[in-house]
């Protein structure tokens, strides 16, 4: 994902939901997955890397989905 940003304080907002590309390379790796009321499917509980990308500098967190 990509954006545009601005110097300051910036915000993104993101539900988490997860392609369908997404969504087969997960289920190969025998990760099973649930599609959602809105038709959507999700990233499984766990806990993932997000890095954020600025020029050359890249901040890197721990996102923990419950």
């Amino acid at each position: 994902m990509t954006t545009d940003a601005t110097k300051g304080v910036n915000e993104l907002d993101c539900d988490l939901s997860i392609s369908e590309k997404a969504s087969k390379l997960l289920e190969k790796n025998d990760i099973k997955l649930k599609q959602a009321e809105n038709k959507k499917q999700y990233l499984p509980k766990g806990k993932y890397k997000v890095s954020v990308s600025v020029n050359i500098k890249t901040a890197t967190s721990e996102l923990e989905v419950k």
